[in-house]
Order: structure tokens, then C-alpha cells, then sequence
């Protein structure tokens, strides 16, 4: 397991302050979004989107070797009515620049209201041995719709590549929509890859069974919830972006 000592926040998509350029990676960024070009690792990125997010672009550049671990939080909790303008897409591209990359994507929504994110995600294998992973949870309260459009591709020189696409969702409510579309183009046969998506609804026999030990019926949705979302955050391998993603998340549910 890397090291995770150097890291990037990013703000509703933006550098709060333009951090010192360290060896090995750099950030260029503009109204329409961010470029990182790491050539040397690891380097922990922490993404959040809060606010109306329109149209924004983040794209990762993974040199050779380069281990990248990349963490996204989108939306907003029940208890945070004051801001509910989050409305628009995010397109991600991830491109390895070398052989043996590793990148590690953990995304987590929890969206109310009326709001609506679309996610497109293109990860570009195109040298031997890198490993890609997607890690995504949702959760989708009132009217709100979530789409992610995710291809990973692996073109016919990365021999050696891995790659796994893993998708899980949550409907809290009869009228919200979440549709998720992980996909694979595999243009080499000696590689190892997986994808799959769910989508469910809250364990009313699990909420029955946690009433009659006393608890509340929002309590015991919440800490459903918890446990669908702490599946994914346990993943999270550097410690100072898995403790952000939990600090943010706690107002999410």
C-alpha cells in the first residue's frame, strides 16, 4: 500500500488556493476544469461538488508506476436545505501515461430535492500492467436523478491490464431516478476485467428488526444508509481522504 503524502482538494471542482507545484505532479485548471499530470506518486485527490456544478471537466494524467487515488463527493444532506442547486455534468478522463499505473476511483452521491448529476467517466488504457478500479455508491432522495456513464478501455498493447467497475445504488423515494451504465471495450485478451451495477431500496425487514430494538424508523434508515455508504468508504485507502469523505458524508445522510 502507497504512501499517501502528497494530496489535492478541490472544491466544487476548484483549487480553494492554488497549492505549492511539489515535484512530479502539476495542477492547471480554468473555468471549465482541471488538468493533473502526475509523473510521480502516489497522489491522493479529494473532489467535492456541493454547489450548482453546470458543466466541469477533471482529467488525470497517470505516469508510469504512479499509483493515483481519486475521491469524489457529490450532493448534500436532508438536513442541508439551504443549498440545493446542484445541477449539472462532470466528465472525468483518466489516461495512463506509462506502464504499471495504478488508479483507484471511490465516488459517493447522496442528491435531494430536484437535483441532477451526470457523471461520465472514460478511463484510457493504452500501456501494460495498470490496474484501474471504480468504487461508486448513491443514494437518491425526493426527485432527484443520478446517471453515470462509465467506459473503461483497454486498447490492444495494455496486456496485463486490470480493471473493475463496481456500482451500487439506493432509490429513497418512488420518484427518483438513478441510472448507472458501467462498460467495458477490451481490445487485448490477456486482461482481467469486471464490471456490475445494482440498484435497491432500503431492507424493510432490516428496518423492522432494528425498531424492535428500540430504535426510531429515521434511525434506523440512517444507519442503513451508513453501512450501504461505509462499504465503499472503508475502501479508501488513504486515511486523510477516507476521514474527509466520512466528515462530509455525515451530513449527506
Amino acid at each position: 500500500m502507497p504512501g499517501w503524502d502528497r494530496r489535492l482538494l478541490l472544491k466544487d471542482g476548484l483549487l480553494p488556493e492554488l497549492p505549492p507545484i511539489g515535484p512530479g505532479w502539476e495542477a492547471y485548471y480554468d473555468e471549465g476544469g482541471i488538468e493533473v499530470d502526475v509523473e510521480n506518486g502516489p497522489l491522493s485527490i479529494i473532489e467535492t461538488h456541493q454547489g450548482c456544478l453546470k458543466t466541469r471537466y477533471t482529467t488525470i494524467i497517470v505516469g508510469e508506476g504512479v499509483a493515483v487515488n481519486h475521491c469524489l463527493v457529490y450532493g448534500q444532506g436532508k438536513s442541508d436545505r439551504f443549498t440545493s442547486d446542484l445541477n449539472g455534468e462532470h466528465i472525468i478522463e483518466v489516461r495512463f501515461d506509462g506502464e504499471g499505473g495504478q488508479y483507484t476511483l471511490n465516488g459517493f452521491y447522496s442528491l435531494v430535492d430536484q437535483q441532477r448529476m451526470n457523471s461520465t467517466v472514460t478511463v484510457l488504457h493504452s500501456y501494460a500492467n495498470c490496474t484501474s478500479v471504480q468504487n461508486f455508491r448513491c443514494v437518491a432522495h425526493d426527485r432527484s436523478v443520478v446517471t453515470i456513464d462509465s467506459l473503461a478501455r483497454v486498447g490492444k498493447h495494455a496486456c496485463g491490464s486490470k480493471t473493475r467497475q463496481d456500482f451500487k445504488s439506493m432509490l429513497l423515494s418512488p420518484h427518483a431516478t438513478i441510472g448507472t451504465k458501467p462498460q467495458l471495450e477490451i481490445h487485448n485478451n490477456d486482461v482481467q476485467c469486471t464490471h456490475g451495477a445494482t440498484i435497491g431500496q432500503l431492507d424493510e425487514d432490516a428496518i423492522f428488526y432494528l425498531r424492535s430494538r428500540g430504535i426510531d424508523e429515521d434511525g434506523s434508515k440512517q444507519m442503513l444508509i451508513a453501512a450501504f455508504m461505509n462499504e465503499a468508504i472503508d475502501k479508501v485507502e488513504d486515511e486523510v481522504a477516507k476521514h474527509w469523505v466520512e466528515e462530509s458524508y455525515a451530513g449527506l445522510i
